[in-house]
């Protein structure tokens, strides 16, 4: 059960009960039922002195190999949770070529080591996310990408990389810098990384690697990019808590109960939107269901970043808490691992959360469960993809919040997977082997049937997917809701 309280003019989750083991979240303070982050540009502009990336072009060779775009482009895609990671190409020197695409003026630059790893990989190979870090190094210029002038050499020491673990993280770097002597205008810069650190750390110091994860060039010193004052813009994020309570009915639909909370109008940065919350619940159902109602006076100007539904402070108290493990503790040798763990649900007090919407950042940051879809579209765009009803509003994927018998993390997940089992729409597919598709007449497979084997699990997963979707507009619409 959902319990609400109503006070000064405002609405919130009071408390959320399992009957059957007594357990409960209760929504401390700073807890959000829900927040819509808009999008404003107030027209002010802020230049980091960290130079932008999209324009470069590089390439990074050693004394046996050259590392393929799609690994360099790593190093400046501003996630220090990627890195270069291609142990054939190996022994120093390396050498980094960039070519900015125009001429920029470079005071500094900063190198991200690979990512720590996890308490369990560290345990077995305590050198793990070691191997490859910068030492000494060579920075230098050049007019037309063919003559080099040397403008600053030194080296990275151990002491400066400051090898430590956060919780269950180990190995982790700090970001180390170079300052130059002089700012130098120039569009070509190489970097050469002669010789590798940590390597009374790693069990065979002996391997010449190059694995940084992030090298960012600014035109100031690094200590001043640190201490950049970003000028605040506007407040851009709709909080539940701020809202002003309307109105809520309790409804009928098929084979269950609806509540439906509405709220006042609310203006932010010139545009005013009108918000419903939508509660469903079906009979012998062990979950519950919710949903947005989002509409605006300006489809223009009304524009959402993202959406965060049960926002909830999690407890030192709270039980068998558990959420997607990080970034740097995956390894998948075929996927992107960010993109993998998208749509886990999370854990706590014998219940699932999560979303319906199966690429949504699900995951508990700063001691809040964060379930976040991301828009960044206007809602003119999304009418004209269809994506709003025929009163002009979006409405959200369905959020859900499901009990277990029991709070331990195994009948959860049991309980998590008889959700998934609920509202999953079987789909067949026709699967066919390789040697078979190749076996079979054309006429009867087609150009692309040797493909099919290949396909056969991404496709039943994105079918799957939608399957999902149309279940949740079917249940609204049962309901009588767009």
């Amino acid at each position: 059960s959902r319990r609400f309280f109503i006070a000064d003019g405002h609405i919130r989750t009071e408390e959320i009960y399992n009957k059957i083991t007594g357990l409960s979240i209760r929504p401390e303070q700073g807890s959000q039922d829900f927040v819509i982050n808009t999008i404003y540009d107030d027209g002010t502009e802020f230049v980091s002195s960290k130079h932008d990336t999209s324009k470069w072009k590089a390439t990074l060779t050693a004394q046996q190999g050259q590392h393929s775009q799609s690994n360099i482009a790593k190093l400046f895609d501003g996630d220090v949770n990627t890195y270069i990671d291609a142990s054939s190409v190996k022994g120093n020197p390396f050498t980094l070529t960039i070519d900015f695409g125009e001429e920029l003026i470079i005071k500094s630059m900063s190198v991200n080591k690979r990512p720590g790893v996890s308490k369990e990989y560290y345990e077995q190979y305590p050198h793990g996310g070691i191997h490859g870090t910068m030492g000494q190094f060579v920075i230098e210029t050049s007019e037309d990408g063919e003559v080099w002038t040397e403008v600053k050499s030194g080296e990275f020491t151990d002491e400066e990389w400051n090898i430590h673990h956060v919780g269950n993280t180990y190995n982790i770097g700090d970001t180390v810098y170079e300052d130059l002597d002089q700012a130098i205008t120039t569009r070509y810069i190489r970097v050469i990384q002669k010789s590798n650190a940590l390597n009374d750390l790693a069990s065979a110091p002996g391997i010449e690697e190059f694995t940084s994860a992030e090298i960012s060039f600014y035109r100031t010193d690094y200590e001043d990019y640190l201490n950049e004052e970003i000028p605040e813009g506007p407040p851009t994020e709709i909080l539940s808590s701020n809202l002003e309570y309307d109105a809520h009915e309790i409804s009928d639909m098929e084979n269950g109960k609806q509540l439906s909370i509405h709220f006042k109008p609310y203006m932010i940065n010139g545009v005013e939107y009108t918000i419903s919350e939508h509660y469903l619940l079906e009979a012998d159902d062990h979950y519950i269901r919710s949903y947005l109602e989002i509409n605006a006076d300006d489809r223009e100007k009304a524009q959402i970043d993202y959406i965060d539904t049960d926002r909830f402070f999690v407890n030192e108290q709270d039980e068998s808490v558990w959420s997607k493990p990080d970034d740097q503790e995956i390894t998948s040798a075929y996927l992107e691992v960010h993109g993998l763990m998208l749509g886990q649900p999370i854990y706590m007090n014998s219940f699932f959360m999560g979303s319906e919407f199966p690429a949504a950042e699900t995951d508990i940051v700063d001691e809040y469960t964060q379930v976040r879809y991301y828009s960044g579209k206007t809602f003119a765009m999304l009418e004209e993809e269809g994506a709003l009803d025929e009163d002009g509003s979006f409405i959200t994927w369905n959020n859900v919040i499901g009990s277990a018998t029991g709070p331990e993390q195994s009948v959860v997940q049991t309980a998590f997977y008889d959700y998934i089992n609920d509202i999953a729409t079987k789909s067949d597919f026709r699967k066919q082997s390789l040697d078979a598709a190749r076996a079979a007449p054309a006429e009867s497979c087609g150009r692309d049937t040797a493909k099919t084997s290949i396909r056969s699990q991404a496709s039943e997963h994105k079918a799957f997917c939608l399957c999902k979707r149309q279940n949740a507009r079917q249940r609204h619409s049962a309901t009588g809701q767009k």
